[in-house]
């Protein structure tokens, strides 16, 4: 510590009856307490010597000094006031820092959300290393760093579930491409008792050529629109919230998730979690419990929810003296109504 407060009453009032030599030796004492942030040496002689006290009568004070206001243990003479003044500097120091990061994740992840929907990725990385290299790394910065990872490696299609050779017709090549030249002079090929019509002569004359040149061309002014990617930021942002609330109880998930992803494309709040996770804990009573089982407590809820039906529900006429509904009195007139 570069500073500690000095209460001027305090300390005059705990120091008043020591003579000046003491009362400058405390104040060596306590600046050293503070610079070091740690009690006191317990060796005498190093203590005395990095204050300088060599004379006699400095080493009386200073031992009198030390018996009324420090207390000697294990890692030296400590003074409790000290130690409450550094515990309590720190604390709050960690309590600006925790504020200083926060808003400076809500910078980061915006700006790596928007990198992320124009497809982005090494730039979204980029911020995501300058925040961890300034600030450290967080849950948040994690779960969005294994999102990034998990988009960097696209899942590879599966294979065709049909025989390619088969499709084309027996006997074909189902590697060889044919051109479109090539597709039109087999067309064009002479065939046992068959006449050529009039379409083919024209194509063998040029006219299907220049026809489908005519068309490639078009085609190629008439390009498809790039598509974004299929990346939605606000459901990316959703999932990595909520891979953090399960993760807080104990529920290991990733954001790449297709699972939690659509979790968040559906509207699953943070506190949908919580609240499911709760009841997944009482039931399963000290078992793991799964992102499976918490999507299950999901969808009963869900279906419990469809079968409430109130809509137009009237408060039953009986009622008691006061206008209030009297359950009883509405029951008994029910029987007598029954029995008669």
């Amino acid at each position: 510590m570069n500073y500690y407060p000095h209460y001027i009453d305090d300390f005059n009032g705990a120091t008043r009856h020591l003579s000046r030599l003491e009362r400058g030796i405390y104040r060596d004492m306590l600046d050293m307490y503070y610079e070091k942030e740690h009690p006191l040496p317990a060796d005498e002689r190093q203590l005395f010597r990095r204050l300088i006290i060599r004379a006699d009568d400095e080493i009386e004070a200073a031992r009198a000094v030390l018996e009324e206001f420090f207390k000697l243990t294990e890692a030296g003479w400590v003074n409790a006031r000290c130690a409450r003044e550094i515990e309590e500097y720190w604390a709050g120091a960690n309590a600006r820092d925790a504020g200083g990061r926060a808003k400076a994740w809500q910078a980061a992840d915006k700006a790596i959300r928007a990198a992320n929907a124009v497809g982005d990725f090494d730039r979204a990385r980029v911020r995501l290393a300058d925040f961890v290299k300034r600030h450290g790394e967080t849950e948040a910065s994690q779960a969005m760093g294994e999102m990034l990872a998990s988009l960097a490696s696209p899942p590879v299609q599966p294979e065709l579930g049909f025989d390619l050779g088969a499709f084309m017709g027996e006997g074909s090549d189902a590697g060889a491409v044919q051109s479109n030249d090539d597709r039109a002079a087999t067309a064009l090929q002479p065939q046992p008792n068959r006449k050529v019509t009039a379409v083919e002569l024209r194509l063998a004359n040029g006219e299907g050529n220049q026809n489908q040149n005519q068309n490639q061309n078009q085609n190629q002014n008439h390009k498809p629109t790039p598509q974004p990617p299929t990346l939605i930021e606000g459901s990316a942002a959703s999932a990595v919230e909520l891979s953090i609330a399960f993760r807080k109880v104990g529920v290991q998930t990733q954001p790449a998730n297709p699972k939690l992803i659509e979790l968040a494309k559906q509207g699953v709040t943070v506190e949908n979690v919580v609240a499911a996770c709760e009841e997944a804990t009482r039931t399963k009573k000290g078992e793991p419990i799964s992102l499976g089982y918490v999507v299950a407590v999901l969808e009963r809820w869900k279906r419990e929810a469809a079968q409430i039906s109130v809509q137009g529900v009237r408060t039953p006429a009986a009622a008691a003296p006061g206008g209030r509904f009297n359950p009883v009195a509405h029951v008994n007139r029910n029987r007598v109504g029954a029995g008669s």
